[in-house]
């Protein structure tokens, strides 16, 4: 039995081994890489090939953090650092690991106490160290490891305690629980209601209840002393009651646990849970309820977050081994149950494998790799700055880390939708930019951007670009210099179309922005088929480009230079294609929606679509919309003309809008929260004369 156990637990610990080389960025790397920079500073003095300013960024993105559980991994994975002689992140991921085999270890003893089977035993081991989503989890640079193996040890030590009640045996119950309890204070929930358990089991309800109440107490000393000198620990933790009504709550709940578990072994355990002898029923039931009282106190975390749910693995391990032990005990002289029982436990554990793996927990290291130096390459193009201000949908927590910088996180859309949720508006971002004393903005994430469209346009107009990775159509990054301003028009080209007459133009307004006290003018050259007005001034103003009457057919490009208040060199450039025709083309626009592909799956975070329209004389918009259920088309906004498709442009030179033909439209999840089901978001473009075309749609599958 007991080789059995230890060749189990290595089999798991070696299947974790090649996880760690790559960097942690595909399991929950906001909380990953906030260990790893806390870890990073306990080693700072120690490293080597630093410049100064990267030990002051790495020292700085530490504030940013808050405070939250002891660094116990933290500490632990500093020492190992000084022993290996550098920072490896292998380190603490390690740790954990062995944590994870650490509390396999306590199950396997937690287990020989209640089970008599050695089958059974075997089988709740093998599903804590086999369980795909364990094998993810265990690996990462969180304390839910350590604190999960923790609570199984905790809880092993009050069933040995219920059993033989000894002030030892008291005293190792206390400092198992409150080291648990220590290491992350959410194992309140899974040991205390144990204790309480056996205890009224054991001496009856009021002696049961004082004594349960007692160890709380003194378990719960080391972390109120902690919390007392580092002040409360952020983030959104509380009462969301008004989640519990809602049938989402319950259906993401029901989603983490089968990512966790998967709902086959959840329910072999919950059968188990019944099946089980008396004491053990009473114990894995109170266990069971523990759970349950934690999703409703955590009830957002646990609805959003899987690895709050990790501690219910060494639950469904040790209620899945009574199943076998039930089966076992009930057919004894036949293997045929236990058999049905092992192959269950395995098709259980692979159904997980399926489930994490479409959780996208699975991709390829050179993926990661890929990402880590693309966070290396903004940090050296900010260079390592203290003052960055991040769009990131890690919450700018690896770009830290691996950047050597200190980003402040611009709220994402899913933190937005948390403030509404709560009863807070949102701020403006013109009104936040002002309580920022940022010298950079980076953005790494391309629908948060333009799923913020008023942020998005105060960067492009205020402030340069000084690095891309991609195109201006689709990038993987964008740095914006915040330290000086621009004079900049939206858009930078622009078709103006007109008949020869003069009669009837397109529209040409343009947006021009400059510091409200910065002067500025125009100089359009001369004999150009056009004028634009007004020609000077100061500050943000709308120009308009007025066509000359041609009198014959002309299509032709003229760079407008726009200067500062003297200075000879041009600080941005207006480029217009003047085009005069002599008849109205009375046509519809057209166009096509090109990405994503159909059909569309949409979470919590918005959905970047992509395409492109154009229209014989003067294209106007582009919109989005969805039928109701009386077929009225309901519009949810428009998309962005602001680019150009040099493939269509080259197909169709003579549209109108060849420079701004690229389209980008970005779906909000709240924006169908009305719309019948199925969704299908349709796609139209308008012209100056009323005219629409559908340019395409999409099915949207809402999770």
């Amino acid at each position: 039995m007991k080789w059995m156990v230890a060749l189990i637990i290595l089999v798991g610990v070696l299947v974790r081994l090649p996880g760690l080389a790559a960097p942690p960025l595909s399991f929950r790397p906001t909380r990953q890489y906030r260990g790893a920079i806390i870890a990073r500073t306990f080693y700072l003095d120690r490293m080597r090939g630093l410049t100064a300013q990267q030990v002051a960024a790495a020292r700085q993105a530490v504030s940013l953090l808050g405070p939250m559980e002891p660094p116990v991994l933290e500490h632990a994975a500093a020492w190992g650092y000084r022993v290996l002689g550098r920072e490896d992140l292998r380190v603490p991921r390690m740790l954990s690991v062995l944590s994870w085999a650490g509390g396999a270890l306590a199950l396997a003893w937690l287990l020989t106490q209640l089970l008599s089977t050695s089958a059974a035993r075997l089988t709740g081991v093998a599903v804590m160290m086999l369980l795909p989503f364990g094998v993810v989890a265990s690996q990462a640079i969180q304390p839910d490891s350590l604190m999960t193996a923790l609570t199984v040890l905790a809880v092993a030590v009050a069933v040995r305690y219920d059993r033989s009640p000894s002030a030892a045996g008291l005293a190792v119950l206390i400092a198992t629980s409150a080291a648990a309890i220590a290491v992350k204070p959410m194992a309140v929930f899974f040991v205390l209601p144990v204790v309480l358990a056996l205890a009224v089991i054991r001496t009856g309800w009021v002696r049961g209840v004082m004594f349960g109440t007692l160890c709380a107490l003194a378990s719960m000393i080391p972390i109120a002393i902690y919390f007392k000198v580092v002040g409360r620990p952020g983030g959104d933790y509380g009462l969301f009651t008004e989640l519990m009504g809602q049938t989402s709550y319950w259906s993401h709940w029901s989603t983490m646990l089968n990512r966790v578990v998967g709902l086959p072994l959840l329910a072999m355990g919950l059968i188990g849970t019944i099946l089980a002898g008396k004491k053990s029923r009473a114990l894995l039931a109170t266990w069971w309820l523990g759970y349950v009282v934690f999703g409703v106190f955590f009830a957002y975390r646990v609805s959003t977050h899987d690895y709050y749910s990790l501690p219910i693995v060494p639950l469904v391990a040790a209620s899945v081994a009574a199943l076998m032990e039930a089966a076992a005990r009930k057919y004894a002289a036949s293997m045929v149950p236990r058999a049905l029982v092992a192959i269950a436990v395995a098709g259980g554990l692979i159904a997980n494998a399926l489930t994490v793996s479409a959780a996208g927990l699975f991709p390829p290291a050179a993926e990661l790799n890929a990402q880590a130096e693309r966070y290396e390459r903004i940090g050296a193009a900010v260079g390592h700055s203290t003052r960055v201000v991040s769009l990131d949908g890690l919450y700018g927590i690896p770009l830290s880390y691996h950047g050597y910088l200190v980003a402040a996180n611009w709220p994402l859309s899913i933190d937005l939708a948390l403030n509404r949720l709560a009863g807070r508006m949102p701020v403006p971002a013109e009104q936040r930019f002002e309580s920022e004393q940022a010298e950079f903005f980076v953005a790494t994430s391309q629908a948060e951007l333009h799923g913020q469209p008023d942020l998005l346009a105060l960067l492009e107009r205020q402030y340069p670009v000084i690095a891309r990775d991609g195109t201006a159509s689709r990038w993987q990054y964008v740095i914006y210099d915040l330290r000086s301003t621009r004079i900049s028009t939206e858009p930078t080209r622009i078709s103006v179309f007109a008949l020869t007459s003069g009669t009837r133009s397109s529209r040409g307004s343009v947006a021009l922005w400059s510091a409200a006290s910065a002067r500025w003018r125009l100089d359009v050259p001369a004999g150009a088929p056009f004028e634009i007005r007004p020609g000077e001034g100061v500050g943000p103003a709308t120009l308009t480009i007025v066509p000359r009457p041609a009198g014959s057919s002309i299509d032709e490009v003229v760079d407008v230079p726009i200067f500062a208040e003297d200075s000879a060199v041009a600080s941005a450039t207006l480029t217009v294609r003047f085009k005069a025709v002599p008849s109205l083309p009375l046509t519809p626009p057209y166009g096509y929606v090109e990405l994503p592909p159909e059909p569309v799956r949409l979470g919590s975070a918005p959905v970047t679509f992509q395409g492109w329209a154009l229209d014989n004389f003067d294209l106007r918009r582009v919109w989005a919309g969805y039928q109701d259920s009386t077929g009225r088309v309901v519009p949810i906004g428009d998309a962005r003309l602001t680019w150009m498709r040099p493939d269509v442009a080259a197909l169709i030179p003579a549209a109108h809008d060849i420079y701004n033909d690229g389209w980008v439209f970005t779906l909000q999840p709240s924006a169908l929260a009305h719309a019948p089901r199925p969704v299908v978001l349709r796609f139209y473009a308008e012209n100056g004369d009323g005219l629409r075309a559908e340019l395409g749609f999409r099915t949207i599958e809402i999770k």
